[in-house]
Formats: C-alpha cells, structure tokens, sequence
C-alpha cells in the first residue's frame, strides 16, 4: 500500500486521518444468552409476510418454536426449553423450505441492514400513478430504497390524496424525503414521508405484492430526473394542511 507521510493511500485521498476514525468507535460488554445462541435468522420466501407465517405456524402445529421479526424480511426462529432447532427443521424440511428462501444460524453479524416501511408520496400527478413511475420516483428520491407493494386503496383509486407505498430502504437513510423532480419535461414537487405506525397499524396490514397487483394501475413509459430545487415550503404546507384539519375535526365534534 501506498504512503504518505504516516497516512495510506486511500486515508490522503479522502482526507480522513486513521486517529479520527478510530475515535468513532468504542468497546462494549457483549453478552448472548443460551436462548439466542440456539436461535436460527431465517429468511421469509416469496410472497410470504409475517402475518401469513403465523397463520402457517398454527396451521403446521409448530408450538416449539417462537418467531420474532427482525426486520427486512428476517425473522428470528427460537425453540422452546428443552427443543433443538436443528431437529426442528430436519423434521420438518418441507415446511421450512416453503416459508423461508434461507435459514441460518443466529450471529451479530447476520441481522437487517435494510428497513422496510410504509410511506405516503404526496404531489405525484394521478396520471403518473402507475408501478413503473412509482419505481423510478423511488430511485430518485433515494437511490438505496425500492418499491416492495402498493397499498390496495392506492391501486383501487379510493384513496387520492396521496399514493401509498411499501418501500425498502438502508436503515441509515431517512424515510423523509422530499425533492423536485421533472418527469416527461412536467415538473413535479414530490414528498415522501413515513408513516407513524403507531396511529396507522391497523391499516398497514393491508398491502399487495407487485406480482399480485391489480391491472387498475397499468405501465406506462416515462421519464424521471431530478433537480436541485427545493421543496421545503410544499412540504410545510402539506404539514400545515394536515393540522388545520385535525383542528377542524375536534371543533366539529365539539359542536355536536
């Protein structure tokens, strides 16, 4: 390896002295109890969520065991007191084949670095909404996140004020995103931003895959760039909007 001076190569080109990195990390105590140590990551298949699996698992009679999300379609798999996760799964190959693409032994190293979450994309014009533009809209906004379903109200029509999307993207990357955007030479102020699942958990249970959407939002061939402007004031006005109407709801329950 190249030096220069006291520094490599690669640490003068990015102007990142070796000292002030390691001053980023620390030591820390790290335990793992028996249960974890015996537990396996298992990776959900296609087309199978979390709520499905649990169906499964009552289904398949599978009471020696406990799942527990991780997040990113991982899925922690722990056998009661007592149990062997390997036989477990030996003696029932085909079950677990089915539900997951891939299981393995528990690890630090082995969790999600991928974040799966429910977003609303307000500004997008209706004519746009189809699961081409959606990707593509997505690729800009974030060039680490992807489109995983479309909410049904979305594909259905019912719901107009904004498109609702189940997207996957780095833990490190913010769900709240807003940016100009021109598709086909139209320029488009476009907000994402995640939805607080503590107020909307019953809704996002409903979703369908890409696989599985309904022909009620067809493709269709377009172009996205991004620009530089910001958005800022339209995402405050979004804001804005959004509480002068909770305020008009508890006035008018008031009244009554």
């Amino acid at each position: 390896m190249e030096k220069k001076g006291k520094m490599s190569f690669l640490e003068a080109a990015r102007g990142e002295p070796q000292q002030q990195r390691r001053s980023l990390g620390f030591k820390a105590q790290q335990k793992v109890p028996p249960w974890l140590s015996k537990s396996v990551v298992g990776k959900l298949s296609a087309g199978m969520d979390e709520d499905q699996l649990g169906e499964e698992i009552v289904k398949g009679g599978l009471n020696t065991i406990r799942v527990r999300e991780l997040g990113d379609r991982l899925v922690l798999i722990t056998p009661r007191e007592g149990e062997n996760m390997e036989v477990i799964i030996n003696d029932n190959k085909e079950w677990f084949d089915d539900a997951f693409a891939s299981i393995e032994p528990w690890s630090f190293l082995n969790g999600p670095n991928h974040k799966i979450v429910w977003v609303r994309c307000y500004g997008l014009p209706l004519s746009y909404w189809n699961r081409e533009c959606f990707e593509k809209v997505l690729g800009v906004m974030a060039t680490s996140a992807s489109l995983v379903s479309i909410d049904k109200d979305t594909l259905s029509w019912e719901v107009l004020e904004y498109a609702r999307l189940q997207v996957r993207i780095l833990n490190l990357d913010s769900s709240k995103m807003a940016k100009c955007v021109w598709i086909n030479n139209h320029c488009c102020s476009i907000l994402m931003e995640e939805e607080n699942m503590v107020h909307y958990s019953d809704s996002c249970k409903a979703h369908v895959f890409l696989d599985e959407s309904s022909d009620s939002v067809s493709s269709s061939e377009t172009y996205v760039e991004e620009t530089e402007l910001s958005v800022e004031n339209g995402e405050e006005e979004v804001r804005c909007w959004g509480e002068r109407r909770v305020d008009q709801q508890a006035k008018s329950e008031e009244g009554r």
